[in-house]
């Protein structure tokens, strides 16, 4: 198995990286590999698996991720430091199981690049009230006021989603959410308001002078879009898997966070 670890560069992390990597060389049917690996083991918290995601964007149909965590949030790593001499034994004794969950795509009209996001695109301006016009499969949905909007995957349900309010989605569905960023609702002005959760299949299309001076963040990774006419956000053909050697109990991830 060629394997690469990925760490949230810490020293501790990466004291753990070089433990894993001497560990896992001792059993003669595992390589490191940083280039082509086909399991990534991430080491600290959820924002690493993000980034090693973003790492492997490009060879997401043939790695697997697993995390072992470190950080100050875990939701998606499925065993702790403590867990350590567990870890080693599953992934050199066991067969793991894939879990799939598709990433979400951000096209921005006049520009070539495509941005991608396992847990959210957030669109917004913290400094000024921006205004959106928002359309679903074509058609007007509504205009928004307020801080920006956040659309999300069932995977990025209990990020910056639920700070928001968002409805928190349990595994198993793939869905998109939308949801409105500090909005303002006034005698004049009304919009939607609550989360909306849709089928994963709805394009949704952001126009409006707004963009000029809003910023873009797919997960962790944020870009200004001066010079956008228009963001088509929907499921991305990407998917993203996790190799899960025991069993994954979401509602236990879940109460863990809060």
């Amino acid at each position: 198995m060629r394997f690469s670890v990925f760490t949230r560069e810490d020293p501790f992390s990466e004291s753990v990286k070089a433990r894993i990597v001497q560990d896992l060389s001792d059993h003669e049917d595992w390589k490191f590999d940083c280039e082509m690996p086909e399991i990534v083991i991430c080491v600290g918290g959820d924002g690493t698996i993000l980034r090693a995601i973003q790492k492997y964007i490009d060879r997401l149909d043939s790695v697997k991720f697993i995390g072992l965590h470190t950080g100050t949030l875990g939701f998606f790593t499925d065993y702790t430091y403590k867990e350590y001499s567990q870890f080693i034994q599953d992934l050199t004794t066991q067969e793991f199981k894939e879990e799939w969950a598709p990433l979400i795509q951000v096209e921005i009209k006049g520009y070539e690049k495509i941005y991608y996001a396992a847990n959210e695109i957030r669109l917004g301006n913290f400094a000024s009230t921006v205004r959106y016009n928002v359309y679903i499969d074509g058609g007007f949905f509504e205009q928004t006021t307020g801080t920006g909007i956040c659309v999300s995957t069932q995977l990025g349900s209990t990020g910056a989603n639920r700070a928001l309010n968002g409805a928190v989605i349990e595994n198993g569905f793939n869905v998109l959410q939308l949801m409105e960023i500090m909005p303002i609702n006034h005698s004049k002005h009304r919009s939607l308001k609550n989360p909306f959760i849709m089928n994963p299949d709805r394009v949704i299309r952001i126009e409006g002078e707004d963009l000029k001076r809003s910023v873009a963040v797919c997960d962790y990774q944020e870009f200004r879009i001066d010079d956008a006419e228009s963001l088509i956000i929907k499921t991305s053909d990407k998917k993203v898997c996790f190799a899960r050697y025991e069993p994954y109990s979401y509602l236990k991830r879940l109460k863990n966070l809060y």
